[in-house]
C-alpha cells in the first residue's frame, strides 16, 4: 500500500526563466496609503474625503474639545478663627481624607480642591462622591471642636 501523503504531492511544474524586466513587472509594488486625519473628539476622518470634498457647508463643524479635569472645592469658613498653623494642619488632616476620592488635592487659604472628573464613574456621581466626603469630614471637624459643616462646589477650572 502506498503512502497517501506521498502520493498527494505532485511534482511543481517547471518553471521558465524570467528576466529581470519580466521580474520587475510581477514584483510586489508599493502603494502610498493617505493618512488619516484625527479629529479632537479621537475619531479618524478619512483626509482624501475632506480634501476633496471643498464645501465647507457639507462638512460637519469639529466638536469643542472635552473638558479634561473637573475640580471640586471644599470651603471650611470655620477655619478662619484659628492660627495659621493650626488652619495647615486641620487642611492637611482633612486633606488625607479627600484623598480617599481624588488623588490630586490642592491647598487654598481655609480650602481644599480636588479633581473628580476621574472619580465619578467609580464613585457613581458627584452625589456619591459629596456623600462620602461629607461622612469623611464631619466627624473630623467635629474631633477639632470645629462646626461640622463645609461648602462645596464642582467647577471645570480650579479658578472657577
Amino acid at each position: 500500500m502506498k503512502d497517501p501523503d506521498i502520493t498527494a504531492q505532485l511534482p511543481l511544474p517547471a518553471t521558465k526563466k524570467r528576466t529581470a524586466e519580466e521580474a520587475a513587472k510581477e514584483a510586489a509594488k508599493i502603494v502610498a496609503l493617505p493618512l488619516p486625519n484625527l479629529r479632537v473628539d479621537g475619531a479618524i476622518e478619512d483626509r482624501e474625503a475632506s480634501e476633496t470634498s471643498g464645501d465647507s457647508s457639507t462638512s460637519a463643524p469639529n466638536p469643542k474639545p472635552r473638558r479634561q479635569n473637573l475640580w471640586y472645592a471644599l470651603y471650611f469658613p470655620q477655619l478662619h478663627e484659628l492660627s495659621d498653623p493650626q488652619q495647615i494642619q486641620v487642611l492637611n488632616e482633612l486633606a488625607g481624607l479627600v484623598e480617599s476620592v481624588s488623588s490630586t488635592v490642592s491647598f487654598h487659604p481655609q480650602a481644599l480642591i480636588c479633581e473628580i472628573r476621574s472619580s465619578l464613574k467609580y464613585f457613581g456621581g458627584i452625589d456619591s462622591i459629596h456623600d462620602k466626603l461629607k461622612a469623611l469630614l464631619r466627624p473630623a471637624l467635629e474631633q477639632r471642636h470645629l462646626e461640622d459643616y463645609f461648602l462645596y462646589a464642582a467647577t471645570p477650572t480650579v479658578s472657577g
